[in-house]
This record gives structure tokens, C-alpha cells and sequence, in this order.
């Protein structure tokens, strides 16, 4: 699988595939079909790298036929054989997460973001009035200015980390689809989640607003809040470091499920990853280098009863072992 590999750090391969996963699942929009071919069309590598994938696995003309396109891969040589089923199981195993996948990824909202991050990217910009932001992998955003004057961020996706310009007079306000986030001074992060939106003051005083019913409440510095469909939930002190963590790429975790390890650590490998509700209750405490994927699965079957196998790089399952049992497959 070596030439598989160099393409995890590929954003253009990391696209195509997420595109072509999109595309496939029957679940694709118009406005998703248009996305796609106005991203195909807007850059030659585009192009060149969705007809890579098509002469390899035929997906495309097969009309999604996988037995048809794993008989058209047993024909080629012995090594193009073997590098076509590797990609054909792994977009296979993709096609089986696109549920997963699609609400991570929203294809059409983040494809046409101003701001955006791929898989194992952190990207920080400086804003037109000296606000610093910054962009966890997998993430999206829209950037523009209020009535006021202000800066407004429209999250779409991920997190973000807000660094306020201690000279700025007007706040930045950061919208997402439950809530207002609004603050002058200060550091403060923003999630944007499958149904709701945490927000975590770090060294600022957050205004917070619930877009459903308008009710707001202010979060002082060191307090959390989430919002939701049950309006806004003030939540207890937070650990600073364990909310950016990622800032520095890592994640920190304290008797924590797995599931939210495992959440965390799909942001950072192309793929998809398959965690069983047994697997995913079990408690997780530490601290973990999300640019090493690799480094933190293994970390996990050595320490937690779990069963991890790894068809191929992109498709990994994470299961309970068995009482008494601890193995990596």
C-alpha cells in the first residue's frame, strides 16, 4: 500500500475522495452535484485527480457496480491488481460511513466557505481588524462585517479559536446554527456540532444568545455553554488547555467516552472510522498527538479492551474485546 499512503496528506486526494463518497451514496443534493462540478472545473488538479480515481476503480462509468469494478481490478497486473483493491476496499469502506461522513463534512456549505480547513489542518488568519482566528481541521467558516462595523464569523463546521485585538473598540460576533457568541476582549472558542454549539470562555467575557427563542445569558471568563434545542445550558468551570488543545495538536482527555477521542481523531485521518456503542462508552483519560493518527490507535489497543483492525488506511474499526481479552488486530 505504499503508493496509498502519500495521499492522506494530499488535501486534493483528501476532496476527491470525499466528493466521490458523496456522489455515490445516493444522498447527494443538486446543489451538492453543482458544487462538485464547479470545484472540478475551477482548478486542472481537480480534474486530473477525480479521473485518477476513475481510471483505477471505473466508479464513475461502472455506475457504482462494485462487484463489476472489482472484477475490472483483478485483470490488471499482479502490483496495479493489488493497489486498485486497496483503494476499492477503502472507498468501499468509505460508502459504508457516508452518513457519518457527509454530516462532517457538509460538501456544499464548506466547499463554498470563505475559510476552510481539510483533514489534519489548522489554519490562523488575521482578521481585517486585527482579530486573530483560528481553524481546527475538517472546519469551515464565512467571514463578514455587521451593520456596526464588527466583525461576524459564521461557523459552519469545527472549531474555532478567537484571539480579540486588545485595541478593537467593536465585538466579534460569531454565529452558528443554534447561537450568537459575541465578546470585545479576550480568548474565547467556539464548536459547532450535529446539533448543538459549545462555546468556551477562556479569558473572555462571552455575550450568549439562543437563536431559536432569543434567550441570552452572559458566560464569564473560565465557563462554558452550550447551546441547543433546549435553549442555553451553563456548564461547569473548563480545563483551558483541554478545550484548545488542538491548537497545538493535541487532545487532552479526563475519564472521558471514546467516542469523543474517536470524534476528535477523525478530523485528523482521511477515512472512516467504525466504533461500536460497547467501544464507545469505555473512559478515556490522556493526552494525544492528533498529527500521529497512527501513534494514538495504537496507544488505545494497548491500553483500553479493544479490538482495532485496519483494513486499510482508511477504513478502521474499533470494537470491545472480549472480557479478560486485550489484542490490536
Amino acid at each position: 500500500m505504499s503508493d496509498i499512503r502519500p495521499e492522506l496528506n494530499d488535501p486534493i486526494a483528501q476532496e476527491s475522495i470525499e466528493w466521490l463518497v458523496l456522489l455515490k451514496s445516493g444522498a447527494a443534493t443538486s446543489e451538492d452535484v453543482s458544487a462538485f462540478e464547479g470545484w472540478r472545473s475551477s482548478d486542472p488538479r481537480h480534474d486530473a485527480a477525480i479521473r485518477r480515481i476513475e481510471m483505477t476503480l471505473g466508479l464513475f462509468e461502472l455506475a457504482g457496480d462494485t462487484r463489476t469494478a472489482t472484477r475490472a481490478a483483478l485483470l490488471l497486473p499482479s502490483a496495479g491488481r493489488r493497489h486498485a483493491l486497496g483503494r476499492l476496499i477503502a472507498l468501499s469502506g468509505l460508502v459504508l460511513g457516508v452518513g457519518v461522513l457527509a454530516r462532517r463534512t457538509l460538501p456544499f456549505k464548506e466547499f463554498t466557505a470563505d475559510l476552510r480547513t481539510s483533514v489534519a489542518e489548522r489554519r490562523r488568519m488575521l482578521l481585517a481588524d486585527g482579530h486573530w482566528i483560528t481553524l481546527n481541521a475538517r472546519a469551515a467558516a464565512n467571514v463578514a462585517k455587521g451593520q456596526n462595523g464588527g466583525a461576524i464569523v459564521q461557523l459552519i463546521i469545527g472549531d474555532l479559536f478567537v484571539e480579540m485585538n486588545p485595541q478593537a473598540v467593536l465585538a466579534l460576533t460569531v454565529h452558528t446554527r443554534e447561537g450568537v457568541f459575541s465578546a470585545v476582549r479576550g480568548k474565547f472558542a467556539v464548536r459547532q456540532d450535529d446539533g448543538f454549539s459549545r462555546l468556551y470562555a477562556l479569558t473572555a467575557d462571552v455575550a450568549v444568545k439562543c437563536g431559536n427563542e432569543g434567550q441570552s445569558t452572559a458566560c464569564a471568563a473560565g465557563q462554558s455553554a452550550e447551546v441547543g434545542a433546549q435553549g442555553i445550558t451553563l456548564l461547569s468551570r473548563l480545563s483551558p488547555y483541554a478545550e484548545t488543545a488542538w491548537l497545538d495538536g493535541k487532545i487532552q482527555v479526563n475519564d472521558r467516552p471514546l467516542s469523543e477521542v474517536v470524534a476528535a481523531l477523525e478530523k485528523y485521518r482521511v477515512g472512516f472510522i467504525r466504533l461500536s456503542p460497547q467501544a464507545a462508552a469505555l473512559r478515556v483519560s490522556g493526552l494525544f498527538p492528533l498529527d500521529d493518527t497512527d501513534s494514538i490507535l495504537q496507544t488505545l489497543a494497548q491500553t483500553l479492551p479493544v479490538i482495532i483492525r485496519q483494513t486499510t488506511p482508511y477504513f478502521v474499526t474499533i470494537e470491545a474485546a472480549p472480557k479478560g481479552l486485550m489484542q490490536s488486530a
